[in-house]
């Protein structure tokens, strides 16, 4: 993400990286981290369930909420502060729609094994056993890898034994065309009663917050890893297996209108700054540029530590979609252009050269994981 929440100027800036870009910013020289560390103050995002078994170096905070992070049987010494992406949502841009509820049920998610759509396909066959028989949108945002053409092909499975006519199923292929407009999500995403989160492990799920902030109840499930329950209420369903989930159902089929969630002030991205302001305050408030304080009230954090927005020069991120930074090539830009250092042309060469390598390198060994686990060792 590398989103830099303030330059460097008079005091120290503030730079947050994402979780999977630490692994290059430690690639770095010492030499320059120790550079960088003097003229901003560092943090990690998590924006999936992370397992740490130990702190990563070279950093000054954390920025994820509970359950987020796993700590790893030992004591963080790294000051965490409890918010994440969703936490800076702009509250004001979604209403609790007054439109009936003509759809029971939403799925959002895609094909991968950890989005378990499987688990409330099996839910929805089981009930059609008891005849009932909920409206049903399911909106599955198909990416084209090898476990989710696996995974497709056992979903559709399940799918053609259904025998429930009021299942709304829409495929997406994310490299064809472009995708369903979020204007169109939203308005399905409000016309139905419960969302339902079947995934295994997510880091605070934003749709989630959508659903609550748009008068939409929520099913999902207890065993998921991270931060997306964590502002569920008595009006939402928690479940821990597939029966349960059926119950879960069958429970929120006899609501007939509007849920409301009594945390939604927790997505509010004008409440979420005044808690971030004062984590900054109490734990680097001699360090800080005299005016973070207006820079953070004034800028719109609604969906930028996701890497969403961008902020950078295009010519920085390894994307032009984000401001992510996923390769060597990228974090030497960013650090760069961080300490204001001119980009030598042959570095960048040889750093473009060592991440063509590595990335073929990492795809092979991706590629004999998978032959090796869903060829030799099946029984």
């Amino acid at each position: 993400m590398a989103f830099v929440l303030d330059k460097n100027n008079k005091g120290k800036g503030i730079l947050v990286l994402k979780h999977l870009e630490i692994d290059y910013y430690n690639s770095l020289n010492i030499k320059i981290i120790k550079n960088l560390r003097k003229k901003y103050i560092i943090g990690v995002y998590f924006g999936f369930h992370f397992k740490l078994k130990k702190d990563i170096k070279n950093i000054d905070f954390y920025l994820a909420e509970d359950n987020v992070i796993e700590y790893s049987n030992f004591n963080s010494l790294i000051p965490r502060c409890n918010l994440n992406g969703y936490n800076f949502i702009n509250n004001s841009e979604f209403e609790v729609s007054n439109e009936d509820k003509i759809t029971d049920l939403i799925y959002i998610g895609n094909s991968s094994r950890r989005k378990n759509l499987k688990s409330l396909l099996n839910a929805l066959f089981n009930l059609e056993k008891i005849n009932i028989y909920p409206s049903v949108i399911i909106i599955n945002i198909y990416r084209p890898s090898v476990d989710e053409v696996i995974e497709l092909l056992k979903i559709k499975n399940i799918l053609n034994k259904l025998s429930n006519k009021k299942i709304t199923y829409i495929e997406i292929n994310n490299r064809k065309g472009k995708p369903i407009p979020k204007y169109i999500i939203s308005k399905l995403l409000k016309s139905s009663k419960y969302l339902v989160l079947t995934s295994s492990a997510e880091g605070a799920a934003r749709v989630v917050a959508e659903a609550i902030l748009s008068g939409v109840g929520v099913i999902s499930n207890g065993n998921m890893k991270g931060g997306t329950n964590n502002h569920l209420d008595e009006n939402d369903y928690i479940y821990y297996d597939v029966k349960d989930l059926e119950k879960s159902i069958i429970k929120s089929l006899n609501n007939s209108g509007l849920v409301k969630n009594n945390n939604s002030d927790k997505f509010d991205q004008s409440n979420s700054k005044v808690i971030l302001l004062e984590f900054f305050k109490t734990n680097f408030n001699n360090k800080l540029n005299f005016d973070v304080e207006q820079k953070i009230l004034d800028i719109d954090l609604s969906n930028s530590f996701q890497s969403h927005n961008t902020f950078l020069n295009r010519s920085i991120p390894s994307n032009i979609k984000t401001d992510e930074c996923l390769s060597h090539t990228s974090m030497y830009n960013l650090v760069s252009y961080l300490l204001n250092h001119e980009v030598n042309k042959y570095r960048i060469i040889i750093l473009r050269f060592y991440d063509f390598i590595i990335k073929r390198v990492n795809f092979s060994i991706k590629i004999i994981k998978f032959v090796t686990k869903n060829i030799f060792f099946t029984s």
